[in-house]
């Protein structure tokens, strides 16, 4: 059987050059199966498949893709996709990968080509804004996350712990709290387990309609709440310069029955320096006086 594909048909017992030459005188080998006893670079057609194939000595390979070739859908791929295996060993390792050094995935291959080099090593959590072309991205300042807490029950006091004052600069806690006893309950913020009311001074100014009132207490004073009622508080604090603690209410509004009553404050630990802001405690002066529901949300500033 001829290599190329092609037999003769039978044109008797001689065969002219015409014969040889004419296309009537040959058809393509063809068939449903394969021919038995092929011989290397042997073609043949398969009818079923609608496809040629050309033996390799071992087996026999489509035309169509070829020896080595893997098909994927109607694309082809030469090589076929990288195995899961060849896949991990493109991790990046101390050496760097394809030789762009420790801190990169990849790297132009020349000066001439406009390739960027992606920097892998912004620190974990950061936001990330665009430099322009050919720049890496910037780190930006944001508000990040460092307690969130609803009360499932009412509450005596809802604790902080862990906490890195003098890492994180500043915290801001933004409190609503509902009052469900049948009088009014006081509210206070207290720092690193001091819970002594005369260690503490706070001054508030409130305004009640057309009636504004102000005064100071020895005590961590964050409000004073009526029965059944809520409030929504917003409280920034840190250790100032000296070593004290502070705290701000900037604003805060009690939804009473017939009005909306304002308020501001502002607190400090009076009677002794602090190193460092490691808890907080947001305490009821009475017993259940922080209802259920409640809830707190504690930020710190995630500097760039």
């Amino acid at each position: 059987m001829a290599k190329s594909g092609l037999k003769h048909i039978d044109v008797g017992t001689e065969l002219t050059k015409t014969e040889w030459e004419s296309e009537d005188s040959h058809e393509v080998v063809h068939g449903t199966s394969f021919p038995s006893s092929p011989v290397e670079r042997q073609l043949f057609y398969r009818d079923d498949e609608h496809r040629w194939y050309v033996y390799d000595g071992t087996e026999w390979v489509w035309l169509g893709g070829g020896s080595g070739m893997e098909v994927h859908g109607n694309e082809y791929h030469d090589p076929g996709f990288a195995s899961e295996a060849a896949l991990s060993s493109h991790e990046i390792a101390a050496t760097g990968i394809h030789g762009a050094g420790s801190d990169y995935l990849c790297g132009a291959k020349s000066p001439s080509i406009k390739a960027r080099d992606f920097v892998k090593g912004f620190a974990s959590g950061k936001l990330l804004k665009g430099a322009g072309i050919d720049a890496d991205p910037a780190e930006i300042s944001s508000w990040e996350k460092v307690a969130d807490v609803v009360a499932g029950s009412n509450l005596d006091y809802v604790d902080l712990t862990s906490l890195d004052g003098n890492s994180a600069g500043c915290y801001y806690l933004t409190l609503c709290i509902y009052n469900p006893l049948g009088s009014s309950c006081i509210y206070y913020l207290y720092v690193n387990g001091d819970t002594t009311n005369a260690n503490y001074y706070y001054q508030w100014i409130t305004a009640a309609s057309t009636v504004i009132s102000a005064n100071r207490e020895n005590a961590p004073v964050l409000l004073s709440l009526s029965a059944g009622q809520s409030v929504f508080l917003f409280i920034t604090m840190t250790k100032d310069p000296q070593g004290y603690f502070r705290y701000n209410i900037s604003a805060f509004g009690e939804l009473a029955t017939t009005a909306l009553t304002w308020g501001a404050g502002s607190g400090i630990k009076s009677n002794a320096t602090i190193t460092n802001i490691t808890s907080l405690r947001i305490a009821a002066g009475s017993t259940g006086g922080i209802g259920q529901n409640s809830f707190l949300l504690l930020c710190k500033p995630r500097t760039a």
